[in-house]
């Protein structure tokens, strides 16, 4: 969801306020205007998750061991299909569409699944239906 700073809404949605939805994850990209602008209009963000890349490592696990089923839509499975992995100088694992692709089903898929599979979670999922 695009969330648009003024209006407190999110484009498409209807926005994080009009579902009731009091607290989101997220990553701390963008900085601090971000959550500054959720709580302005009455909405928590919990800045714990990973950067992206860590993301679709953990949906492509996840996917891997059979975890998870994702759902037929055409939209999510391009942007899947698209996502390159490429190791970095570091040695470090990065994923990434290319530039100027869309990413926002992925990116979501990627964290909910991330959400519910954190080995931090009482009662782990043992497969989960996105």
């Amino acid at each position: 969801m695009v969330f648009h700073r003024e209006s407190g809404r999110g484009y498409g949605g209807g926005g994080l306020r009009a579902f009731g939805v009091p607290v989101v994850t997220g990553d701390r990209v963008g900085g601090d205007w971000v959550r500054k602008d959720l709580e302005r209009h009455g909405v928590q963000m919990d800045q714990t998750a990973p950067p992206k890349a860590n993301l679709y490592l953990a949906l492509l696990a996840a996917i891997n061991r059979r975890g998870v089923d994702i759902p037929d839509n055409p939209t999510l499975t391009r942007q899947l299909r698209l996502l390159e992995r490429r190791a970095r100088p570091s040695g470090r694992d990065w994923v990434d569409l290319p530039r100027g692709q869309s990413e926002d089903e992925a990116n979501a898929v990627a964290g909910l699944v991330w959400l519910l599979t954190a080995e931090e979670k009482e009662e782990p999922f043992a497969s989960i239906w996105v």
